[in-house]
């Protein structure tokens, strides 16, 4: 099955993970972009990554091992289909902080305010450290209160940024332990369990999210039962909520879950013009960008692809270290038919986050599409440096 292509949190958005085939969402015809400016293109963009910070991706993560996530969803998954109305965590996921593996050895166990120091690195673009530093506030402060329900919810976002929303599901349901009132870990829950193909988990923290909110509680709580609702119902009363939500102000957050919303009833017009409303209201987010370059691709428009690239560009300008937009750069030009192009890009994204296993998967079928079967047969080896002699990233 074809792959989509990702990002959404209030974060941003993908479908499921299909390990061993190409993130492809559908045949286009190549655009009238040059390869020589293409090439110049990725170029600029890898100076502007190592521009401003030296963050050190370079480094073993050995408590990240994990299978990613993606943006919105596979081109043929039916968005109705899910088992039931009740919330369901993966398998592997429920006992949450039980689950998450810290680094077994930590330099910022020796920094005073490690939480202060990872906001700072999140900040710079150093996602490598900054999940560190909050890993180590966690553990030196595992007491369930707001402060500790922040450090869990930031540490998510981190992981969501590193293309790994299943770490990210993890950590911000210790958030929402810690602190019920969590509204952005709660928010962030309902956008990562849409990129996980869980839309009965998405629509569920996004009604808490309601329920929580103190301008948007009433909306909620009148709204019917959603018990025994088929799941089309289920789905087009969340979109009713949040669409009285919207009638009370012009709130970032509510046309940012609409958006997320309308992808999953395939709406995508509907959900790129709320995505731009959110952006007027945050015009420097970087998510949001990337989030409306996704419903570009994973609309039915055969340019689709080609047209997303403008907004992961945009995306990588206001952060360049943004691993999920490098990423779905990649797949805007497989599904373009530029395997050279999107090789250099995966290669790109795993230099910035080498834990990021489907990537492998996803270089693989770009260089044997590319004709390049030796170099795909080095993919096994899982090693940055082979490629380096053939590629520049």
């Amino acid at each position: 099955s074809g792959h989509k292509e990702r990002e959404m949190s209030v974060r941003d958005l993908v479908g499921p993970g299909c390990d061993d085939q190409t993130p492809l969402n559908r045949l286009v015809n190549n655009t009238s972009l040059n390869k020589n400016q293409d090439i110049d293109e990725f170029q600029q963009f890898s100076r502007l990554s190592l521009q401003d910070q030296e963050d050190d991706f370079s480094k073993p993560e050995p408590f990240l091992n994990l299978a990613y996530e993606r943006e919105f969803y596979d081109e043929f998954y039916d968005p109705f289909e899910w088992n039931g109305s009740s919330l369901q965590m993966p398998s592997q996921f429920t006992e949450q902080q039980a689950d998450y593996v810290f680094a077994p050895e930590n330099p910022f166990d020796r920094v005073e305010n490690p939480f202060s120091e990872g906001m700072n690195l999140y900040r710079q673009g150093n996602l490598h450290d900054a999940i560190l530093a909050f890993e180590s506030h966690i553990q030196r402060y595992p007491h369930n209160d707001a402060i500790s329900s922040d450090a869990w919810k930031w540490l998510g976002t981190a992981h969501a940024e590193n293309d790994l929303d299943k770490f990210a599901i993890i950590c911000h349901q210790n958030a929402v332990k810690a602190d019920p009132q969590n509204l952005e870990a709660l928010l962030e829950l309902g956008v990562s369990y849409a990129n996980e193909l869980n839309p009965s988990g998405s629509l569920s923290h996004l009604r808490s999210w309601l329920l929580q909110h103190p301008e948007y509680q009433s909306i909620a709580e009148y709204m019917p039962s959603q018990e025994n609702l088929n799941r089309y119902d289920e789905l087009h009363n969340a979109v009713s909520m949040f669409k009285k939500a919207a009638e009370l102000g012009d709130d970032p957050d509510i046309h940012t879950v609409l958006g997320v919303l309308y992808n999953l009833t395939h709406e995508y017009d509907l959900a790129e013009k709320e995505f731009s409303l959110a952006l007027k209201g945050d015009p420097s987010s970087h998510s949001i960008w990337n989030k409306i370059g996704a419903t570009k691709a994973n609309s039915p428009k055969l340019t689709g692809s080609k047209e997303a690239i403008s907004a992961y560009r945009k995306a990588l300008e206001l952060k360049p270290n943004y691993v999920r937009a490098w990423v779905n750069m990649g797949i805007s030009y497989s599904n373009q038919g530029k395997y050279d192009l999107s090789s250099k890009y995966y290669l790109k994204a795993l230099s910035l986050n080498p834990k990021a296993d489907h990537l492998w998967n996803y270089l693989r079928t770009s260089l044997t599409n590319a004709n390049m079967p030796e170099l795909a047969q080095k993919v096994d080896g899982h090693d940055l440096n082979l490629f380096r002699p053939f590629f520049k990233f």
